[in-house]
This record gives C-alpha cells, sequence and structure tokens, in this order.
C-alpha cells in the first residue's frame, strides 16, 4: 500500500485558551484511525503535536515525504492539520497567509510561523496520484479573531492540480465551536472513515461522500457555527476517489465506545447523533451522493460562478 499521512496538531501554545489542546488529541486519533482501518500503513504515518509540531518540524516532515515518493510516487497522500490559520494584510492591501505553528509568538507571527506559500509549495513537490488536505483551522484563542484564515495558503496553487482536495473545517472565518476530547469536525470524520453514512450495499468512503457527511453534520452539532467546504477546482481532471472500503459493508462495531461524551467549551454534553441534517445545503448544490458514468457536476450553486467541483470531464 503506498498511502502515507502527515498528521499536525499544534496543541496548546503559550498566547493559546486551554481549548487549543484538543487540536494535538485531533492529531492523534486520527493518526490511530488510518492505522486501525488499513488506510496508512504504520511505517508511513507521521505525527508531530504538542512540541512536536514547530515550524521546523512541519517542514521537515513535509520534506520526508518529497523524499520518500521522489522514485516511489504514492497512491494517496493524506496531510491533516489541526490549528490556527491566520491572515496578515500590509498597508499595501497585500495578504500573507501563515499556519501557526506550536513555537509561533503572536507578536512575531512573520518569522515564527510558517509562510503558507511555503507550506503548499513543498506539498507540491510530493510525488502522489492524490493528495487530501484536512484543514480544522478555525479553533477560538490565540490569534485574533479578524485575522483568522480558513484555507491559509493560496488555493489556486494547490487544487489547480487533477485530485488535490482541500476539506476545511469552516466555511465562514469566525470563531469555532470548541469541543473536548476531540474537535467536532475530528468527531466527525473519523465516524465519516468509519462508514457512518453508509446505505445499503455501500462499501467504500469516497472524498467527496466524506465532505457532504461532514457538511451535514458538523453544521447541526455546532449550532450552525461551523460550515465545512469541499475544495476542488473545475476542469482539472479531479474524480471522487475512494479513501478506503470495506469489502464487507459498514463496520458493525462501534468507532467510540458507549462511555464517549463530547462536550461544548461550557461542559455542556453534545448529542453525538444531530436531529437535524442540513439536507437543504444538498439540494441547493445538486449533490449526487454518488457519481456514475460520465456525471460531471458534483456540486454546482445558483449562479454559475459558484461552481466547485466539475470531474471526469471528457
Amino acid at each position: 500500500m503506498k498511502n502515507h499521512a502527515l498528521l499536525i496538531g499544534v496543541g496548546q501554545r503559550q498566547d493559546d485558551t486551554p481549548a487549543m489542546a484538543v487540536t494535538a488529541a485531533d492529531a492523534k486519533r486520527v493518526a490511530c484511525e488510518l492505522f486501525k482501518r488499513d488506510i496508512v500503513p504504520y511505517d508511513n504515518i507521521l505525527t508531530l503535536t504538542d512540541s512536536n509540531a514547530t515550524k521546523v518540524k512541519i517542514l521537515e516532515g513535509i520534506d520526508s515525504l518529497v523524499t520518500k515518493t521522489k522514485t516511489d510516487k504514492a497512491d494517496l497522500v493524506w496531510v491533516y492539520f489541526s490549528g490556527h490559520g491566520y491572515k496578515q494584510t500590509s498597508p499595501e492591501g497585500t495578504d500573507k497567509h501563515f499556519l501557526i505553528a506550536h513555537d509561533t509568538l503572536a507578536a512575531d507571527v512573520e518569522n515564527t510561523a510558517l509562510l503558507g506559500a511555503d507550506f503548499i509549495d513543498r506539498i507540491n513537490k510530493i510525488k502522489a496520484e492524490k493528495i487530501l488536505l484536512l484543514l480544522d483551522c478555525c479553533h477560538a484563542g490565540g490569534i485574533s479573531k479578524s485575522r483568522k484564515s480558513r484555507i491559509p495558503f493560496d488555493e489556486k496553487a494547490f487544487l489547480s492540480h487533477a485530485n488535490r482536495v482541500v476539506i476545511s473545517s469552516s466555511h465562514a472565518n469566525k470563531e469555532s465551536f470548541t469541543s473536548k476530547p476531540l474537535s467536532v469536525f475530528t468527531y466527525v470524520l473519523i465516524n465519516g472513515l468509519a462508514g457512518a453514512y453508509f446505505e445499503e450495499n455501500d462499501k467504500d468512503v469516497t472524498v467527496f461522500d466524506l465532505a457532504m457527511y461532514l457538511r451535514e453534520t458538523v453544521y447541526p452539532l455546532t449550532k450552525r457555527h461551523q460550515r465545512p467546504q469541499l475544495n476542488v477546482f473545475e476542469n482539472t481532471g479531479t474524480k471522487n476517489f475512494i479513501l478506503c472500503t470495506y469489502p464487507n459493508g459498514k463496520p458493525q462495531n462501534p468507532v467510540f465506545d458507549s462511555a464517549f461524551r463530547l462536550t461544548d467549551s461550557s461542559g455542556k454534553s453534545i448529542e453525538l447523533v444531530p436531529k437535524e441534517t442540513d439536507k437543504a445545503y444538498r439540494k441547493k448544490y445538486k449533490w449526487f451522493s454518488s457519481i456514475k458514468g460520465n456525471e460531471n457536476i458534483v456540486m454546482q450553486g445558483a449562479k454559475k460562478s459558484t461552481i466547485i467541483i466539475n470531474i471526469n470531464k471528457k
């Protein structure tokens, strides 16, 4: 299996609120699930959390993937980042995007944070058929609300290539709905990888279906605070690729045991099964739950300018 994963959970930095500690727990749990479900081999998983999620070590982690895939091209590479994205605007109006590392100083973001352009330039050097970038970048605390960035890099630089997909945890740049012991986004992500949304005869977890499950489930669980978004450019040849397969259908064993509880920042329990799903979103964007034959449009807004996905176009 030629799958690799780099999982980054920045943890609670010196400038952060305690709520940010969940980011390290998120990365560790995703690493566990990728291995347990035979999605990525143990030796191909690199997890960087807390003091190991520094600017230098994150860059070294990406560079190690570049080296590993240089002569042995990967099938699928997972890059998961749980922490802050940050946008800095110059007096001239030019934006710079950053990822906040564990050793980033709020007073010196320019020199201590990871420049988004550098981050994505290095990822683009990874030799892989498919790359999935998961960004849980909407956590509260530590960085000015007005300068947060949902996607802390130039989207075009990454998404212009075939089979390059970003799933971000929130559509709006606002303070997120915080929870523990995992973020709601990661909790739903893990359930999605376990086929929680499967219907009869489903066997494959695909990237588009996972994204829709995240959007429809995270939104109500966070009291409509977060709107996860699938980010893909049209006409790039990106397909609805498979992330993992269960030959016998939906796994019978629950992902979380009966004692598991998810609570918000005030300690109040979050209902693990939402009372509602955002079906209006699916209808509005003409989302198909499966792709067959030469169907092209997966998600399309009311205006042509809002078309997000266009696959298998010949």
